[in-house]
């Protein structure tokens, strides 16, 4: 009776082995190998946006001022409001 139990138990074990191999195996006819695309240098991929220390220009020299919005900020809006704008962020830079 113990070596039935143990029997049952190895092939389950291997029945799991080969359905999790046959599960995350991936089938050669539904698979592409690409090459890598040559991406270059940084510079070649936004020709027109370089960076200057610690502020990005366009390709006339302007500084870019860039603006996001923090999702975050909503799940704890009640408890921990966000800080307000100061006048220079809240007006928009003509250059």
């Amino acid at each position: 009776m113990r070596a039935r139990k143990r029997r049952a138990a190895l092939a389950l074990l291997l029945l799991t082995t080969v359905l999790a191999t046959v599960a995350y195996s991936t089938p050669v006819g539904l698979s592409a190998q690409l090459p890598v695309p040559d991406q270059g240098p940084a510079s070649a991929a936004l020709p027109w946006r370089t960076t200057d220390g610690t502020h990005i220009r366009d390709g006339a020299g302007r500084t870019i001022l860039l603006r996001g919005f923090n999702d975050d900020a909503l799940v704890s809006y009640p408890a921990h409001p966000p800080a307000p704008l100061d006048e220079q962020a809240r007006t928009p830079r003509r250059s």
